[in-house]
């Protein structure tokens, strides 16, 4: 309750000073709850640098972080513009030993990519879809939206209409966002006879 309180009122200092504090009076944390703190620091005037740092306090609780924990901190990244960090932290996630929820680790795929829309990187967008598939990930709706949006930012209307096109083969039904989007990456490069 605490937590949510200092996330709803963007207080992430007093939310790390609690955690800190936990610490010192002997009480334990759990994954919900360092979620909930990683959120805290995406809140208000943002700290997105103070979230692997409490994926390190994590580790040295002996708590091992899940794709919930990671998810909390690359949607952190996403808001902040930093596109690279939730590439590195895809690969952090792989380590063996680590097997995360399928499900959790398309949704962590998925934010990878949104956070490379926000900055037109179209070919990093492309590659984690790749990625996903040789890992025997199936991306969902979502997935092929967020690329086709990346690819109508950066005005590449042929990858647009090819991630449209998988979307087909993989059996996933497109919705009228993802149709405009690549309807708008063609009308964007005069290419309308595709659209």
């Amino acid at each position: 309750a605490l937590c949510n309180s200092c996330k709803l009122h963007g207080r992430w200092a007093e939310a790390l000073y609690m955690m800190a504090a936990t610490s010192r009076q002997g009480l334990e944390l759990d994954n919900f709850t360092c979620s909930a703190l990683i959120s805290v620091c995406d809140q208000g005037t943002p700290r997105w640098e103070q979230a692997p740092w409490l994926l390190e306090e994590m580790r040295q609780r002996g708590l091992k972080p899940n794709t919930i924990n990671y998810n909390a901190i690359v949607s952190s990244w996403c808001r902040a513009k930093e596109w690279q960090k939730p590439l590195l932290m895809l690969s952090e996630m792989q380590v063996p030993g680590s097997m995360p929820d399928a499900v959790q680790l398309v949704i962590s795929y998925n934010g990878a990519i949104a956070a490379c829309e926000l900055d037109g990187r179209w070919e990093y967008a492309l590659a984690i879809l790749g990625d996903m598939q040789r890992r025997s990930l199936q991306p969902n709706e979502i997935t092929y939206g967020v690329v086709i949006g990346v690819c109508r930012r950066s005005e590449k209307w042929e990858q647009a209409l090819c991630a449209l096109s998988e979307m087909r083969e993989h059996r996933l039904q497109a919705d009228m966002i993802c149709y405009r989007a690549a309807v708008s990456a063609c009308d964007q490069c005069g290419e309308w006879q595709w659209a």
